[in-house]
């Protein structure tokens, strides 16, 4: 893959995936394993994750620790999938504005970024809900996505998009393979908006926190481990968010034996400018 401003789509369902594999015309990344994983050379990857909000969390954390590797950007992050509702039509799409997890009473809010969509309450559940006792979306995945993003990303950066499948007149016993892609196929529309959005955020967030042209000529003579590269990034994004890119810049105007040194002398200075 390229190093694109990417979007990461996280799916339980090998079902879900496959209107979206279309779509986004994503191939089988063969080194990536244990999960399936199909990524574009426009950055869009899809990893399939299973059901429940752990297979999602998981899932999550595998898909950016590899991708990181891969690419060394950071991508935006959407979870996509079925839902059932209590009052919401078939086919109706809902974009996340609070994430309740039933089990621990955890609740998330993603950042509200995108306008022109139906936005509610979605509840993860463990078991799949047949009564629908509230005025909202529930699935097994939201929460356990989004706890693993928010790791990875800015709130804004990760966002939940449910299509409903199932409601009081409409029994979850109905659910069949061809309806559950119909049920995605319906909101491509809606879910391309989405990753466009994403990826335009994510290309803000690379172009304000990119490395120094000096930090990339030091690369290349240190010639880091993809950890140590991975440290180095890390470490610049800190020094922007702490606003010490001029500390930052003096510090890689010096000579470095090995990227380790590098490394240290970052962590030190980084460590002396918050007062510890």
């Amino acid at each position: 893959m390229t190093h694109c401003n990417g979007v990461n789509l996280v799916v339980a369902h090998a079902l879900e995936a496959k209107p979206l594999i279309e779509c986004f015309r994503l191939s089988r990344q063969l080194a990536a394993k244990p999960y399936p994983i199909y990524g574009s050379e426009e950055g869009i990857c899809l990893i399939v994750s299973g059901m429940g909000r752990q297979a999602a969390m998981a899932a999550t954390v595998h898909l950016g620790k590899w991708q990181e590797q891969q690419m060394g950007l950071v991508a935006g992050w959407l979870n996509v999938g079925i839902a059932g509702h209590q009052k919401l039509a078939i086919g109706a799409g809902i974009l996340a504005h609070k994430i309740i997890e039933r089990e621990s009473s955890n609740c998330f809010y993603p950042s509200q970024m995108f306008s022109g969509f139906a936005t509610g309450d979605v509840i993860s559940v463990d078991t799949p809900e047949l009564n629908y006792p509230e005025n909202a979306a529930y699935e097994m995945e939201a929460s356990g996505f989004y706890a693993s993003a928010m790791g990875l990303v800015s709130a804004e950066l990760a966002q939940v998009y449910k299509i409903i499948s199932d409601n009081p007149f409409n029994s979850v016993a109905n659910i069949d393979a061809s309806f559950v892609t119909d049920c995605l196929s319906g909101q491509i529309d809606q879910i391309q908006r989405l990753v466009s959005g994403l990826q335009e955020l994510a290309g803000a967030y690379n172009n304000a926190y990119k490395p120094p042209a000096v930090l990339v000529q030091l690369e290349s003579k240190l010639n880091p481990s993809v950890t140590q590269r991975l440290q180095l990034k890390r470490l610049v994004q800190r020094y922007h968010a702490l606003k010490c890119s001029d500390k930052l810049n003096d510090i890689l105007e010096k000579s470095f034996n090995s990227a380790r040194q590098l490394i240290a002398e970052l962590e030190l200075n980084l460590r002396r400018s918050k007062g510890q």
